[in-house]
């Protein structure tokens, strides 16, 4: 029997985080977009400090602040970013904390 399941390549985190950075930049006046990038994120940051290293160096941070700020009223986009920020700013307080 062929097995017909792949395995993820190691890349296809970042790949996804840099694509949906690059979309939300992209179509910054659709609240669709923004609203679904949010989402997609906040659930990447889950994936470790790596990952999350890796989306601000991208200015992901700053993609989804703007998401935030153009789509004030959108509560998923205020709710998902809302998560992303304070995951990505907790590894920056960490990191602080470590160097003092």
């Amino acid at each position: 029997a062929v097995s017909t399941t792949r395995s993820i390549p190691p890349s296809a985190p970042k790949e996804a985080v840099r694509l949906v950075v690059e979309a939300m930049v992209r179509h910054c006046g659709d609240v669709d977009v923004q609203e679904c990038g949010a989402a997609a994120l906040q659930g990447l940051t889950a994936a470790g400090a790596e990952l999350r290293a890796y989306m601000a160096e991208l200015n992901g941070m700053e993609a989804v602040m703007a998401a935030m700020v153009t789509f004030q009223s959108a509560a998923k986009v205020q709710a998902a970013g809302t998560l992303v920020l304070s995951r990505l700013c907790g590894d920056s307080i960490d990191h602080c904390s470590r160097l003092a």
